[in-house]
């Protein structure tokens, strides 16, 4: 979710807001939590070598840990959090659901 709300630029409040909104739904975790899991989410995007890489990396793994359940998931939650802000969805953002759709579909 971190990867996605800043592919097309800087997190604003509203992407953070929904981020951490959807961790304390999704994963049944308290506020303080939510926001480890954003900290390390911004962490590995920071470790990776480029924004494609971390995103390729971290689909597989959650396909792997989740199965297409979790892609599901992750696909509502990245929509909720990338209109947060204009309502709309980013061509980058759309380019990332297309990768999500084509992974679950393997």
């Amino acid at each position: 979710l971190v990867l996605a709300a800043q592919v097309d630029g800087a997190i604003s409040q509203a992407e953070q807001g929904m981020i951490l909104t959807s961790f304390t739904k999704h994963f049944s975790c308290n506020a303080t939590e939510a926001e480890e899991f954003m900290s390390f989410g911004r962490w590995i995007i920071g470790y990776g070598k480029s924004l494609d890489e971390c995103q390729r990396r971290l689909l597989k793994k959650i396909k792997e840990l989740g199965g297409n359940d979790a892609l599901a998931d992750l696909s509502s939650m990245v929509e909720a959090v990338c209109k947060a802000d204009t309502g709309q969805i980013s061509a980058p953002v759309s380019e990332m659901l297309r990768q999500i759709k084509n992974l679950a579909a393997r």
